[in-house]
C-alpha cells in the first residue's frame, strides 16, 4: 500500500523567509508576553504593547500558516479548520456571555477557554499522528516552528481579545460586588461605633477612609478600572474619578432591609442623593448594582430601577 505523497516538493522553495518572520515574531511576541507580565509600564504604553501582541500574533499565525500551505497538500486543510475553530470559541466568549443577564455563563467560559486549549494542542497531536500513521516526511525543524508560531499567534491573538472584548470582562463583572461588600461592612463597623447611625451623607468616603474603615480603591467600580485599562486606543484619555458610590441620605441602619444604601453613579466623592444619581453606563448589559440596607447586593436592569426604595 502506497503512502500517500503530502510534501508540495514545489512549497518546498521560497520559505526561508517566512521562516525568519515566523521565527522573528514568535520571539517579539515571547518579548511583550514577559514585559507584560513582569516589569512596570506607564499606563500609555499598555496600549502600544497590547496591541503590538496582537500584530505579532496576526503576522505569527499569517506566515507560519503559509509555511505549512507551501510544503503540505494535506496538512494546510486541517490547520486552517483548527484555526478557525479556535477563533469561533474565542468568539463566542465575547458575543454570548454576559454574566448579567445568565450568572452560569461561568459553566460556558470553563468551556469556551477550555475548547480553545484543546484546540492548540490538537496541532502537534494531528501532526505527531500524520507522520506516523502516514509517514509523511519532511523537515521536522520545519514543523515545528510552524506549529509554533500558530500556536503562539493564536495564544497571542486570544489574550488580546479576552482582554479589550471578551472573557476577561465577565470576570471583572462577576466581581463588581466586592467592592461594595467592603463598604458594607465598613458601613456596619461605623453605625456600630457611632450610636447605630451612619457617616455624615457629605462626608461620607472622607469619613470611611479617615477612620482606616475603607481605602481609596475601595470607592472604584473594577469594570470602570478594567475598561480604563484595556480600551484598545488611549483616546480618549480616562478620567479617574475618585468614586463611582453614592449613598442614600433617607437610608439609616434601622430602615427596612430593602433600602436602598450605595449605588452606581458616574462618579464623584462624598456623592449622595437617589435616583438622579444612579446610573447604567457602568457596566455592559445597561444594569447598576446596587446595595440594600440588610448588606445584599442586587444588579438591577432599567426596567427595576423605578421599583428601588429610596425611603
Amino acid at each position: 500500500m502506497n503512502k500517500p505523497e503530502d510534501i508540495s516538493k514545489k512549497g518546498i522553495l521560497n520559505i526561508s523567509g517566512l521562516i525568519t518572520i515566523t521565527f522573528s515574531t514568535v520571539i517579539l511576541g515571547i518579548c511583550i508576553l514577559i514585559i507584560r507580565s513582569f516589569f512596570y509600564r506607564p499606563w500609555w504604553s499598555e496600549y502600544v504593547v497590547r496591541n503590538l501582541e496582537l500584530l505579532f500574533g496576526i503576522i505569527c499565525v499569517i506566515t507560519a500558516y503559509l509555511i505549512v500551505k507551501r510544503i503540505y497538500r494535506l496538512k494546510r486543510f486541517y490547520t486552517l479548520g483548527i484555526i478557525i475553530l479556535f477563533l469561533f470559541f474565542q468568539y463566542s466568549l465575547y458575543f454570548s456571555i454576559n454574566p448579567y443577564q445568565n450568572p452560569n455563563h461561568y459553566g460556558l467560559i470553563m468551556i469556551s477557554s477550555r475548547a480553545c486549549l484543546v484546540c492548540l494542542l490538537l496541532f502537534p497531536i494531528l501532526n505527531a499522528m500524520n507522520r506516523w500513521v502516514y509517514g509523511i516526511r519532511g523537515s521536522l525543524k520545519n514543523d515545528i516552528l510552524a506549529y509554533s508560531g500558530i500556536i503562539i499567534g493564536l495564544f497571542l491573538f486570544g489574550i488580546w481579545l479576552n482582554e479589550t472584548r471578551g472573557a476577561y470582562q465577565t470576570f471583572i463583572g462577576m466581581g463588581c460586588g466586592i467592592p461594595l461588600q467592603k463598604l458594607d461592612k465598613a458601613l456596619s463597623i461605623y453605625s456600630d461605633d457611632n450610636q447605630g447611625k451612619y457617616p455624615d451623607p457629605d462626608q461620607w468616603c472622607d469619613i470611611l477612609v479617615n477612620n482606616k474603615l475603607a481605602k481609596n480603591v475601595d470607592f472604584i467600580c473594577p469594570e470602570v478600572k478594567f475598561r480604563w485599562e484595556r480600551q484598545i486606543l488611549p483616546l480618549p484619555i480616562p478620567i479617574n474619578r475618585k468614586s463611582y458610590y453614592a449613598i442614600n441620605p433617607n437610608c439609616e441602619p434601622n430602615s427596612p432591609p430593602d433600602t436602598v444604601l450605595l449605588f452606581d453613579i458616574k462618579g464623584g466623592w462624598n456623592k449622595s442623593g437617589g435616583p438622579e444619581l444612579l446610573t447604567t453606563e457602568n457596566h455592559q448589559g445597561n444594569v447598576c448594582i446596587v446595595l440594600f440596607n440588610d448588606g445584599h447586593i442586587e444588579t438591577i436592569n432599567s426596567q427595576e430601577i423605578a421599583n428601588l426604595k429610596w425611603e
